[in-house]
This record gives C-alpha cells, structure tokens and sequence, in this order.
C-alpha cells in the first residue's frame, strides 16, 4: 500500500476542485454565448420568412413568386440567398439558385415554424427555418371591373430559407479556442498558485520537524519548540505531542530510576553472598562454621529471590502485561495466613496484633494470587516499619460501597510530608533502612499497581499522633476480563 503526503492529496483535491470550476464555468460561458447569437439568428430568419412570405402571390389565379423575381435583379443575393418553396398540393418545388439541385428540409405541415442545422451547397454551415405558408392574392384592374370575388381558394405553400452561419460557427469555434487556452492558462497558475501555497503553508510543519529531528533523544529535559507561525488547526495536535513527549519523557525517567535502584538493591545482598563466601573458602573451618556461613548465604539468596519475585510481579503489572483470572477468594483466610507466617518476626518486635474481622463474608470475586500479594506486601509492611513494642490492628467490614479492610499501626517518626512518595518504587524513609534492610520499598509500589489492576480503592493517611492507616475498599463482585 502506497501512502501518500498530506500536501499531495491537498493539491490533487484543490486542483481537482479548481479544474472543474473552471471547466464548468468555461462551459457556461461557451453554451450561453452560442444561444444568444443563434436567438439571434432565429429571430432574423423569422422576420427574413415573414417578409418573403409576402413575397408569394396568387395573381388571377396564378402563383406568383415575386421573392425570385427580386433575387434576380441583386447579383449578391443570387448568390448568398437559399429559399425553397413548396406547393403542397401539387408538390411542385422552386428554389432560389444558389441552392443549385440541393433540396432543404422539408418539414410538412408544420404551421408553426421549426428549425433546424444543415450543410450548405458550398460546404458551410447553415441554420434554417420552415414553416406553412399561404399566397397573398393579389386582383388586376380588368378582375375588377368585371366584379368582385367574395372568397379565392389558395393552396397551402411551405416556405424553408436557410442562412449561412459560418460565421457565426467560425466565431464560436474562436470562442471556444479562446476558452479552452483560458482554462489551460488558468489552471497552469492555479497549480503553481495552490503549489506555493501549500508549500509555504507546510513551511512551519517542516521547520517542526527538523525541530523533532534534532532533538537530543537521550536528554530528559529535551522540549519540543513550536514555531510561532504554527498553523491553529495543527496547533492543538503539536500540543498533543508535548504532553506525550513530557510523559514519554518522565517515563523514561522512572525507568531509568527503577533500573538503577534495581541494581543497588540487588548489588547488596550480590556483596553479602561474595563476603560471606570469601570468607568460608579463605581458611580451614570446621563443619559446623561450614554450615553457618552456607546457611547465611541462603538466607541472602532467599531474599534476593523474593526481591526477584517482587521485581517480576512490579514489572508484569506496570507494563500491563497481567491479566486477573477471576475465582472466589476468602480474604480472612489469607489475614490469617501472613500473620501466621509473619508470627515470629511479630514475637520478635513485641508487636501485639488486633484482629477485628466484623465482615460477614470475606469471599469475594477476585484474583487470588494478586489479592495474596496485595495482602502479604500490606501487613508484611506494617509488621516491618511499626514502632517496635506497638499494637498492629487489622479489621474487616462490610459497607454500602463492599469490602473494606484496614490496617493501622503505629510509626511515631514517620514524616507526613513523606506520604505523597510511598508508593514510589524502591522509596524508604531513612528510618526505614535503618531499620529493616530486608525490605527493598517495592511492597506499597507493587500494592498500588494491583488495586489500579483490579479496581480496588486504595487509600493510604497518617494521623496524628503517629497512627499509619491503611484502607482498601473491595467493589463486590466485578468481572476484571
């Protein structure tokens, strides 16, 4: 499939349009001029037929044709005059003699008058009017001395004269050259007129472009200058691509930031594995140091396995690229679950945990595996970061809008100004990697990608004097496909 320019297409449909104005209007001109002079030259030969009508006599009973009489005494006219008479009754014809043995038409009994197009003897175009005509009778002096005739009978005449129009057709044909360069001449400009236009219209896209062309693609503060004499219809479409370029550009910018988190988190636990070995390969050990020093290391291995998982379930929800298989799901039972599994770290901080599960059905229509996750990374995160000897609180309820589950917890030096950038990835507090360094800030990050993905409200506060409160708002039964 072939595309073609945007100025192409504007200059094929403008010239299309252009041409066929101007061969309309040529044609109009054309076909008006051409009747108005032969109205002209109808209305001259119906007054030439109304004279020469007269022209035919009836004298004591004779027909007479004066009109040939008069052709004979006027050499020019003898030459350029074509009239033909016809007796209707006895179908005698007379013709005038530059008709020679050509016959014109003949439209019998037509008593009104008809016209009509034909070639001359002499080879020129004719124009030519027919129409019934009656002898005028006319009485000598000795008919009237004898006395008068109430009522002559005549026979019915039809009379054709025909003029030469080659001039006429010559001056049409003149016309008609003069139009048709005119059209040519006009369309010539048009298309170099709508060519320069065009091109000088598409002067500003094409600085654009060369804009966009020298753009350093690898500069994050790059932006797209528009020419001032940008066209308004394209104004709105080139704003359009700033913002796309602005988000294209912040994205690339997160992606870079979570690449290079994503190397430091895993360069740690990498630095633990290489110490740890180094230092169990350096000199003869017993077996017992053997297996602490290897069990050491699975520990940081487990945990870069989790960061792994972690970063895979981050990644597939962040490029949409998971999709929610939709299945029945106890919410209770995953609560209990995490907090059974989280019980030695809770026993380790001195953390009291407060269940209050008040929902009457904690089955929902759900994703299981990504409710699991969203469940494990919220009270896995408040188990991590609470104040150590506080009281955890979990509670489940049923509301008028479904669902709701919340997590409170105490975190007396948590910053509210820190609030906006928790779902960051990779971000923890200062306190926080103090604290636990476990932990690589991907639990709130990869909680909030899954509730955009199931449509879970998820709504994160601090309230003073230092509770941390977590609530999220299952819809009920909703298909995710």
């Amino acid at each position: 499939m072939k595309f073609i320019s945007i100025r192409s297409r504007l200059i094929f449909w403008i010239g299309l349009m252009v041409t066929l104005i101007l061969s309309v209007g040529s044609y109009v001109i054309f076909v008006t001029a051409r009747s108005n002079l032969y109205q002209e030259i109808d209305q001259n030969l119906q007054s030439t037929l109304t004279l020469q009508g007269l022209e035919l006599e009836v004298v004591d009973g004779v027909i007479y044709h004066e009109w040939l009489h008069d052709l004979e005494n006027d050499d020019a006219r003898v030459r350029m005059t074509y009239i033909q008479v016809w007796n209707e009754v006895t179908g005698e014809s007379t013709r005038s003699p530059a008709l020679q043995s050509t016959d014109l038409p003949h439209f019998f009994g037509a008593e009104t008058a008809r016209y009509s197009n034909i070639l001359l003897p002499n080879g020129h175009h004719g124009r030519v009017i027919g129409r019934q005509v009656f002898p005028v009778v006319e009485w000598t002096e000795q008919a009237a001395g004898v006395g008068r005739v109430e009522h002559l009978d005549t026979p019915p005449h039809y009379m054709t004269i025909a003029l030469d129009v080659e001039l006429a057709e010559n001056a049409l044909r003149r016309l008609a050259g003069t139009l048709l360069l005119g059209l040519v001449f006009s369309l010539l400009v048009s298309f170099i007129t709508i060519r320069l236009i065009i091109a000088f219209s598409f002067r500003p896209l094409e600085r654009l472009e060369r804009v966009i062309v020298k753009s350093d693609v690898n500069d994050p503060q790059a932006t797209l200058e528009v020419p001032q004499d940008l066209p308004s219809e394209v104004r709105g479409l080139v704003s359009r691509y700033q913002g796309l370029f602005a988000r294209i550009s912040r994205v690339r910018e997160r992606e870079r930031k979570f690449s290079a988190n994503v190397a430091h988190e895993l360069r740690t636990p990498l630095a633990g594995i290489e110490a740890t070995l180094e230092q169990a390969i350096a000199v003869d050990r017993e077996a017992a140091d053997y297996r602490s020093r290897i069990a050491d290391t699975l520990k940081i291995a487990t945990r870069m396995h989790e960061l792994v998982n972690r970063l895979m379930w981050f990644s597939r929800l962040y490029n949409s690229t998971e999709e929610a298989v939709i299945a029945e799901v106890d919410v209770h039972m995953l609560i209990e679950a995490r907090l059974s599994i989280l019980a030695e770290q809770i026993s380790a901080r001195g953390l009291q945990i407060q269940l209050s599960l008040l929902a009457e059905s904690s089955l929902l229509e759900s994703d299981e595996t990504l409710v699991s996750i969203l469940m494990n990374n919220l009270i896995g995160n408040a188990v991590a970061h609470a104040d150590l000897n506080s009281v955890v609180k979990l509670s489940t309820c049923d509301g008028q809008d479904g669902f709701h589950f919340e997590l409170i917890n105490d975190a007396e030096d948590f910053n509210e100004a820190e609030l906006p950038r928790i779902f960051e990835p990779f971000y923890r507090s200062d306190r926080a990697r103090t604290a636990d360094v476990s932990h690589s800030g991907l639990g709130l990050s990869l909680a909030s990608e899954i509730t955009q993905l199931l449509e879970i409200q998820l709504d994160v506060r601090f309230e003073q004097p230092r509770s941390f409160i977590v609530e999220i708002v299952f819809p009920g039964n909703r298909d995710y496909s």
